[in-house]
């Protein structure tokens, strides 16, 4: 097809040549003219997420991980996975995986995740709604942003870091993670939050999808020595409360 849409514009017949362009666009190819001929280059596919998921810290629970994301993808539109390769600490790590996203939706998991069913599909849908700017299977509720409790359905004030899907383009326009996030603990309430109150109106946190998964082991937080856990996680809480403790009757749902 490609070589006779070249022979239709050599003989100016353009409208066979055209015909031939969106015959060829239709088989999933661009054909690109050089000064010499053409080339046929394959039309990326569009995507509709990007999972975005650590590969090397605990291979055995990426392994499983991506097995189970590979039997429930998204009903619609293609995934992509993108592998982050730690170094720069956790929130670095994810916002330098961050602009290789092309999917609309950005879906941050820990690999202690599991998915069972139609996740991807659940938290894509919450995401069609305009007042939603962040969701995920596992939220959190609170009335003062001190303490939390953990919901699993409806409204919530956070959503989790097991499974924390959001907009690429509300992702960008926050700058990702806060990079002073160097250990993950509350680093996903931060972001969260700063999602929500991204805008003039403040929009929602949903907690959506928990059936469709289960979670495994978290590595992270069993393998860290517990007194350094709970030192890094105050240091953490400081840096919301700093940020956000004059907003908590606004952000709180209980």
């Amino acid at each position: 097809m490609a070589q006779r849409r070249a022979e239709a514009r050599r003989q100016r017949d353009f409208a066979a040549a055209d015909g031939f362009r969106d015959a060829i666009a239709e088989a999933g190819w661009q054909v690109l003219d050089r000064p010499d001929g053409f080339e046929l280059v394959p039309v990326p596919v569009p995507r509709a997420v990007s999972v975005v998921a650590d590969v090397s810290s605990w291979p055995e629970d990426y392994e499983r991980f991506i097995a189970s994301l590979t039997r429930h993808p998204p009903p619609e539109g293609g995934t992509e996975v993108i592998e982050i390769v730690p170094g720069l600490g956790f929130a670095a790590d994810r916002n330098a995986a961050l602009p290789q996203a092309e999917g609309e939706v950005v879906v941050f998991v820990d690999t202690s995740l599991e998915v069972t069913g139609d996740l991807l599909a659940a938290v894509v849908a919450a995401l069609e709604d305009p007042t939603v700017a962040v969701a995920g299977p596992y939220g959190l509720i609170s009335a003062d942003l001190h303490d939390y409790e953990e919901r699993t359905e409806g409204d919530v004030v956070a959503v989790q870091g097991y499974c924390l899907a959001a907009r690429r383009a509300d992702l960008e326009a926050v700058g990702g993670f806060r990079e002073s996030f160097a250990f993950y603990r509350n680093a996903d309430i931060d972001l969260s939050l700063r999602l929500r109150t991204s805008g003039p109106e403040v929009r929602r946190a949903v907690a959506v999808g928990a059936e469709h998964c289960r979670r495994h082991i978290h590595r992270a937080w069993e393998e860290t020595d517990a007194d350094e856990r709970d030192r890094l996680s105050r240091k953490n809480m400081r840096r919301i409360l700093d940020r956000f403790a004059d907003r908590a009757a606004e952000l709180a749902a209980d």
